[in-house]
């Protein structure tokens, strides 16, 4: 039996006409609960239980001519039950420029992800989306008809 129970709230606020700040928290309490009677006579169980807060932070440039910048820091913090995976506490930082054109149907940007290259080992009884583990550069276009 698996559950997990999230609670997220979000600010964003605007900062003049060209910046704009945004702050996301998130904790997701994962729990599961197993059992294999096959396994012995008397039945084998286990329980299992991960709390997972995820804090981020976001600073955003648009420039009216199109070119736009945004850097976000994502800290993870995760606690579990079975002292064989003591979770894990880290921060990631990523950098994004990029251009916007044609009234904003189009955009072209480049990105460098995990900035500082830190690597993490989350249990993956709580759901959150998969980071780079590695300094990443990335290239993105998009089209908007």
């Amino acid at each position: 039996r698996y559950v997990e129970r999230t609670l997220g709230a979000s600010v964003s606020q605007l900062a003049g006409d060209c910046l704009a700040f945004t702050t996301r928290y998130r904790l997701s309490e994962a729990t599961l609960d197993w059992r294999f009677p096959e396994a012995t006579g008397s039945g084998s169980t286990a329980n299992e239980r991960s709390v997972l807060q995820q804090l981020q932070l976001e600073a955003r440039f648009n420039h009216p001519c199109g070119a736009f910048a945004t850097f976000t820091s994502t800290w993870n913090h995760q606690s579990n039950s079975d002292p064989g995976l003591p979770g894990d506490d880290f921060w990631q930082h990523d950098i994004w420029l990029g251009y916007r054109l044609l009234q904003r149907r189009a955009e072209i940007s480049v990105g460098v992800l995990n900035l500082t290259a830190q690597d993490y080992r989350l249990h993956p009884l709580n759901l959150y989306a998969d980071t780079y583990r590695d300094r990443t550069l990335a290239l993105r276009a998009r089209f908007a008809f």
